[in-house]
């Protein structure tokens, strides 16, 4: 059994990509309204990244900034994701996961993936369809270049 203090320092380390802790003091989420009007908007589902399974959440992207909410509803992001200094990739559809359409952003620009292979902090999307996960890509690719 985990002390809390450990449990915690993990849960820390797991959301520094998501959170966007990389560039930011912790738990400073940024004013979605400030950053100009949405660029994209639909749902999707992320991967944990513990347990490794889906959920489905609605997100924003709005500037350099992915956001996302458990409810299209919300006011208050989940999360976010700072698109700066990151990459996104269209992963091709492995045997075990036939007709799932996945894309991958992670840390580091152009030519880097070759670097650092599997990062442990990639955050793993799944768009309904593929022409969904293309449109995501497409917009995402424009705010990182």
């Amino acid at each position: 059994m985990l002390s809390p203090k450990i449990r915690q320092a993990r849960r820390a380390r797991s959301k520094s990509l998501v959170m966007g802790e990389q560039s930011r003091s912790p738990g400073r989420t940024p004013c979605p309204h400030r950053l100009g009007p949405v660029l994209k908007a639909g749902w999707l589902k992320k991967q944990r990244s513990i347990m490794k399974n889906w959920q489905q959440r609605w997100f924003v992207l709005r500037g350099d900034q992915l956001f996302y909410y458990k409810d299209k509803d919300e006011i208050k992001p989940q999360g976010f994701i700072s698109l700066q200094g990151t990459q996104v990739t269209e992963l091709p559809p492995g045997p075990e996961d036939p007709g799932k359409h996945l894309f991958e952003i992670s840390p580091g620009g152009a030519g880097e993936r070759e670097k650092v292979p599997a990062n442990p902090e990639a955050l793993l999307l799944m768009a309904s369809s593929q022409r969904d996960m293309e449109d995501w890509v497409q917009a995402i690719r424009r705010v990182i270049w």
